[in-house]
């Protein structure tokens, strides 16, 4: 039996193509947006997180780089900040 690690209720759930500053290329991963957290996994039936990413405190702004769906999310640790740039791919509420 395939268990999924995301939530079965959730806020927002679908494809978002994302890239990072230490790896450029664009690549389609899976988010869930579930209470105050962005889970992120390769596909829905994915039975490991790859990241839990806290939105406290994070910024979310939209650009205009590629089109009106593509947004950059910052998220900042303890230490040093990372910056997230992601293209919407499809959105499902729930």
């Amino acid at each position: 039996m395939n268990r999924s690690a995301f939530p079965k209720k959730y806020t927002y759930a679908g494809y978002l193509f994302i890239r990072t500053e230490s790896n450029p290329s664009w690549r389609r991963k899976y988010f869930v947006l579930n209470n105050n957290f962005l889970l992120c996994g390769d596909n829905p039936y994915a039975e490991k997180l790859a990241a839990c990413i806290p939105l406290e405190g994070s910024n979310i702004r939209q650009t205009t780089k590629s089109s009106d769906m593509t947004f950059e999310l910052t998220t900042h640790s303890q230490d040093t900040s990372k910056s997230k740039k992601s293209k919407k791919s499809k959105k499902s509420k729930k």
